[in-house]
């Protein structure tokens, strides 16, 4: 495991637009720039996406992933403590059945 990975390091291989499952958990360093990426490159294929402790994203930032990702069913934001009620219920994907690390799991709806 690298704790230390970056936007940087992370962005070449989310450009290749092909990553349908990803954990970046933990990685402090990692910053919105990730997430607006994904958002473009792998908009048609992500679907399971692990941003727990991240705490560096921002909740806007990772709101329009949701919307933009389509086939993302599941978002794992545990330690996220940057994040409100307003991610969970301000989106527009009616995929996203599972967002886990908020209290408990939460449906979402």
């Amino acid at each position: 495991r690298c704790g230390r990975l970056t936007d940087a390091a992370l962005l070449p291989a989310v450009q290749r637009g092909t990553l349908e499952v990803l954990s970046v958990n933990g990685l402090h360093q990692l910053s919105s720039l990730t997430m607006a990426e994904l958002s473009r490159s792998c908009r048609e294929v992500l679907r399971e996406l692990d941003v727990s402790f991240c705490r560096d994203i921002a909740e806007g930032a990772l709101g329009q992933l949701v919307d933009a990702c389509e086939q993302l069913t599941v978002l794992k934001v545990y330690g996220c403590s940057q994040l409100t009620a307003r991610l969970l219920h301000g989106h527009s994907n009616k995929g996203l059945t599972q967002v886990l690390g908020v209290g408990t799991c939460v449906a979402a709806q």
